[in-house]
């Protein structure tokens, strides 16, 4: 996500090259061109304003509300500001990505990101992604979050089955022990039945001979 400014910035100066080309040949490629141009400009304004005002909170208290993802260009006391930064991830969960160690370390700031976007607590502190509510919360959302938890939760079965009733494949991170679990390997298996024999992969072997995983993987037996 960094530098999402600077990367539009960049795609709309790629455009512009191609369209420079066709812009005497073309009446649609001239105003397409004019119309780039403007965007272009646009973006470069909010980049330079959002630069200047670094230090500025009653600016970014505004802007946040438009993107929580300028938060990257904010100063580090803003970035270390509780409420600033809640009002970020509140408008865009990615934003956590730029909030301060010590905010990331916050259980408020996390609980309020994973909750509707899960993998992001990929940004939180090794303490967080072994709290049980952050990751419990987080894997609801995203299975994915999964690889993120601490060697703890990944043995954990009630995170490792919320994962995987999210994303069966997800089951490759949890413990095997977990893997070992009948609940847990038949909530993989039925999740996503198009990665079924990649799931199978990742159980424990012994686990395969139980007559309910049987039932599932080969129904025609039955």
């Amino acid at each position: 996500m960094k530098r999402k400014l600077i990367e539009q910035i960049a795609r709309k100066q790629v455009q512009l090259d191609k369209l420079a080309e066709h812009v005497d040949k073309s009446f649609i490629c001239s105003q397409l061109y004019n119309k780039v141009v403007i965007e272009k400009a646009i973006l470069k304004k909010q980049l330079d304003d959002l630069k200047k005002n670094a230090e500025n909170k009653q600016f970014y208290e505004t802007a946040l509300d438009e993107s929580g993802l300028y938060l990257e260009w904010a100063s580090d006391e803003i970035k270390n500001d509780k409420t600033l930064v809640m009002k970020a991830v509140a408008q865009n969960p990615g934003a956590l990505e730029f909030a301060s160690d010590r905010l990331k370390a916050d259980k408020d700031v996390l609980m309020q990101s994973v909750e509707t976007v899960g993998w992001t607590v990929c940004y939180a502190s090794d303490e967080l992604r072994a709290d049980k509510d952050v990751i419990l919360k987080a894997v609801k959302n995203d299975g994915q979050a999964l690889y993120y938890a601490s060697k703890e939760l990944r043995d954990d079965k009630e995170v490792v089955l919320e994962a995987v009733k999210n994303k069966g494949i997800i089951i490759k991170y949890a413990s095997l022990d977990a893997r070992s679990d009948i609940d847990i390997a038949k909530a993989a298996l039925l999740q996503n039945k198009k990665t079924m024999d990649y799931v199978k992969g990742c159980l424990n072997p012994e686990i395969i001979q139980n007559e309910d995983i049987q039932a599932i993987i080969n129904p025609s037996a039955e």
